[in-house]
């Protein structure tokens, strides 16, 4: 029997009583007036407590409403009801599912304002601008800055800075990443970064040049970008963890950070790791993430859920979330898109 059947059942048992009562007051000598005068008193009492019984059954059956409808969308946010259908992805965008999971969840965001730290030539700005979204895009590499502004320069929901951003305003150095010998196919301009780290053999760095660097703090203060932020996307090869703890207030709901693999080239070294990254945007409040990993060698991509560790040789994304019901709604698209990963 339910909370609800049992409240019923005593209202009942209560009314039997109830008309008992009358009936024996019937009964009763009716010149006896104290009498009478006490026993009315007790049945005017009586309906006061009924009233109030019949105000709690009302209140119990309206709470068992709302947590049933509370728990039916929950259920119904984090399980798959139906398969996602698209059009057929761009190769960037198969390559990449993880802008199309902000592309998503930026649906579900009062604010559509995106910062994008380390835009390169705008391909993930260009999608994110085409699903409606605002963009502030900071590219510090001259020529990638270049090429940035001769693609999207032209819209007006588009904003493009030459700077860097880092943990504090200062100057810093860019590490310009070169093809190795046999490697000259690759686009090396996609790995310059403010750290120095390892880059593998196919990559090193040539050279150095001097950049601007700006906290995002900085930005949001002096109101060259809005203080309010929906999205915020780093990709700045290893120094996303500085760009963060310039961030100022914690409160954009979706942040997105790229990782490595301690057995990855570029993870051999201290920067980049998913752990401490993890650590520090949990102490931010952003208690769920969805980790959206790459392994090149077999041509892997897939995706798990609020776990610091990373696959051996993976590199990726995780996407922060300040609340669960954003998490939801992304857990459930990744459900839908993408092959899961268990951690045993």
């Amino acid at each position: 029997m339910t909370e609800r059947d049992d409240v019923v059942v005593k209202l009942d048992e209560f009314a039997e009583f109830k008309r008992e009562l009358e009936q024996y007051i019937e009964t009763l000598v009716l010149n006896d007036s104290s009498i009478i005068d006490a026993l009315a008193r007790t049945l005017g009492l009586i309906a006061k407590l009924e009233a109030q019984a019949e105000q709690h059954q009302t209140w119990l059956v309206a709470e068992i409403r709302s947590l049933t409808a509370v728990v039916a969308d929950l259920g119904s946010s984090t399980r798959p009801s139906a398969p996602v259908v698209a059009p057929n992805a761009d190769e960037f965008s198969a390559l990449n599912p993880e802008i199309g999971l902000l592309q998503h969840v930026s649906s579900y965001i009062d604010n559509r304002t995106v910062v994008d730290v380390g835009a390169h030539l705008g391909d993930v700005a260009e999608r994110l601008l085409d699903c409606g979204c605002r963009v502030y895009a900071f590219e510090p590499f001259p020529a990638s800055f270049a090429a940035l502004q001769d693609r999207l320069g032209g819209r007006a929901d588009f904003t493009a800075s030459p700077s860097a951003i880092g943990a504090a305003d200062g100057e810093g150095k860019l590490n310009i990443a070169a093809a190795a010998n046999g490697a000259e196919g690759l686009d090396a301009s996609l790995f310059h970064s403010l750290v120095d780290h390892p880059l593998g053999t196919s990559i090193r760095f040539a050279d150095a040049v001097e950049v601007q660097v700006r906290s995002l703090a900085s930005l949001r203060q002096k109101v060259e970008i809005p203080e309010q932020i929906g999205i915020l996307k780093i990709d700045a090869e290893g120094a996303d963890i500085e760009i963060i703890k310039g961030l100022g207030e914690p409160d954009i709901p979706v942040v997105m950070t790229e990782f490595w693999d301690s057995q990855h080239a570029f993870g051999a070294g201290t920067h980049g790791h998913l752990g401490p990254t993890v650590a520090l945007m949990r102490s931010l409040g952003y208690a769920w993430h969805v980790v959206i990993y790459h392994i090149d060698e077999n041509e892997t991509i897939s995706y798990y859920f609020n776990n610091a560790q990373t696959i051996p040789n993976s590199w990726g994304n995780a996407i922060f979330f300040k609340e669960r019901s954003l998490f939801a709604r992304a857990a459930q698209w990744c459900e839908a898109v993408l092959r899961p990963t268990l951690h045993g």
